[in-house]
């Protein structure tokens, strides 16, 4: 109950952020939605595993005028875990988020129609659930076995990467997101071993802009 009060709590801040900034800044936001690809493992104490490949996708908000900064931020489901084999046992270990990252973005030039650019932040996820699943030892298929309470409710990250803004029309761009992303934070109970997310990320959004033209 806690994680889906907390993630109720974001989904309204964000709406109530959009609306005010909306009024005093409307000609410098983007909104969209967002979607892509996340391979991912679980690093630290956690020998063995190997990449999983996963899912994200969610909504999109960006702040930028006419100058070399912006800010950005998501709110995705981000699915993360690892691979495991070892000694005869297999297994995925998925972990599902809402992940919330906010990043701070330098763009290579003041306009035209691909603004490249790279960007620094940091994340807060919140833990949805976990699963052991596709498990085999010794070669006999085992149940899956659910297993959110072996980790931590969030996990603290940071990530980093570049990212190409291609305008394709009035007011219209496609995003596209190259990232790091790694855990600062152990990701399972306090007295587990430390392990950590690390992942890398392609992501895809088309943002509408919001409210009037900016104007030079």
């Amino acid at each position: 109950m806690q994680t889906k009060q907390r993630f109720l709590f974001f989904c309204t801040c964000f709406i109530l952020l959009l609306s005010f900034s909306g009024v005093k800044a409307q000609q410098r936001w983007s909104v969209g939605p967002r979607l892509g690809a996340t391979i991912s493992k679980i690093t630290g104490d956690a020998p063995n595993n190997s990449f999983l490949p996963g899912f994200t996708g969610g909504l999109y908000v960006m702040y930028s005028d006419i100058s070399h900064f912006g800010i950005s931020g998501d709110i995705l489901f981000a699915q993360k875990g690892a691979k495991y084999d070892y000694n005869g046992s297999k297994f995925i270990q998925r972990i599902n988020y809402i992940d919330v990252p906010i990043v701070a973005r330098y763009f290579m030039n003041l306009k035209g129609k691909v603004r490249p650019n790279i960007f620094l932040g940091g994340s807060i996820a919140f833990l949805l659930n976990a699963k052991a699943k596709d498990r085999t030892l010794n070669g006999v298929t085992q149940p899956d076995v659910e297993n959110t309470s072996s980790f931590a409710s969030t996990d603290l990250g940071f990530l980093a990467g570049v990212g190409f803004n291609f305008k394709v029309s009035k007011a219209r761009w496609v995003q596209t997101d190259f990232r790091f992303q790694q855990s600062l934070t152990p990701i399972q109970v306090s007295s587990a071993p430390d392990r950590r997310n690390t992942s890398i990320n392609i992501l895809l959004s088309y943002a509408f802009g919001v409210g009037k033209k900016y104007r030079n």
